[in-house]
């Protein structure tokens, strides 16, 4: 999992990511500073357990964000197989 490190250029004392949730048209979201993936997870209504693609890579819920980001959130079951 990668870690990020939070030197994000700010937007209104802030961040202005872009996410949606997988098969959901994605929103252009403005999140305070030192927001993490948990902050967006609430603000979406995805489970805590949801899974965050941030710019292709796997992050964590306490990982923090980066102004510019791109977050597709995977929730829900997934297929078992293969």
């Amino acid at each position: 999992m990668a870690q990020r490190q939070n030197g994000a250029a700010t937007v209104s004392n802030g961040i202005k990511v872009y996410a949606g949730m997988l098969g959901s048209t994605m929103q252009e979201i403005d999140l305070a500073a030192g927001a993490t993936v948990q902050n967006l997870f609430s603000v979406l209504g995805a489970p805590d357990n949801a899974e965050a693609r941030i710019n292709g890579e796997m992050y964590a819920a306490g990982d923090l964000l980066d102004n510019g980001d791109v977050i597709v959130v995977i929730a829900g079951e997934r297929p078992s197989g293969r």
